[in-house]
């Protein structure tokens, strides 16, 4: 893989929406998490409907539109009606190929531009349809919930990015294998550091001890204990 300006240019040519508007790779790549964990607000494990993953017990157990917007209803996302950003809210947009199966989605944070996780390779900062393509698919629903502190894992760049040796294109975020080699690490799933403990807020109502910064300060929250959601 290329570095820094290479490496965008290696990605424009995978999404040529994203040519002249803003795309700004924000991270380097891991396969630790793939884009809709990444919509969810996790950085540690991959979301999706297959056995080994995580997935809401509350959604359908398949990759359809309606069964991801159950899934991120769970976390209290509702259909809207566009795009834009809204003082109050925040935003996730899903995207399907022709037959209507989600192959990625992306968040708005509060600046107004979406984030993206492109497979097991890095974040980017970009217009929203800058990621349409065939293998991504389009912009098929916008959810939207009131604000809440979205979390982001500090300093990731201060760790040795696993590199995956492969100059393939970004891979969509579906089905992985459950253990992927990468340098230095070895198993993924067994031995890859993971420096702080997740918090998440599902179906089941737990939240979970954690350490991570909140968007843009450079600060540690103090970890919750876990409590059941009344």
């Amino acid at each position: 893989m290329g570095t820094g300006g290479d490496r965008r240019d290696e990605l424009l040519a995978v999404f040529p929406g994203g040519s002249g508007s803003h795309f700004a790779i924000t991270s380097p790549d891991t396969p630790n998490y793939n884009c809709i964990a990444w919509a969810a607000g996790e950085y540690d494990r991959w979301w999706w409907p297959q056995p080994g993953r995580y997935w809401p017990p509350a959604a359908p157990f398949n990759d359809s539109l309606d069964a991801f917007v159950v899934a991120f209803g769970s976390l209290g996302y509702q259909p809207c009606d566009t795009e834009a950003l809204e003082e109050g809210f925040e935003r996730v947009a899903i995207f399907v190929d022709d037959e209507l199966t989600v192959q990625h989605m992306a968040r708005q944070p509060p600046n107004g531009r979406w984030t993206s996780k492109l497979g097991s390779f890095e974040d980017v900062e970009h217009d929203l349809r800058a990621v349409e393509c065939n293998d991504y698919g389009r912009v098929a629903r916008i959810l939207r919930r009131p604000a809440r502190t979205l979390l982001y894992p500090p300093g990731r760049v201060s760790l040795p990015p696993p590199r995956i040796p492969s100059t393939a294109a970004p891979d969509a975020c579906g089905p992985q294998p459950l253990s992927v080699p990468c340098e230095g690490y070895g198993s993924v799933v067994d031995d890859l550091p993971q420096p702080f403990e997740r918090w998440a807020e599902s179906g089941d109502g737990l939240r979970e001890p954690f350490k991570r910064y909140v968007e843009g300060v450079r600060g540690l929250i103090e970890p919750f204990e876990r409590f059941p959601r009344g």
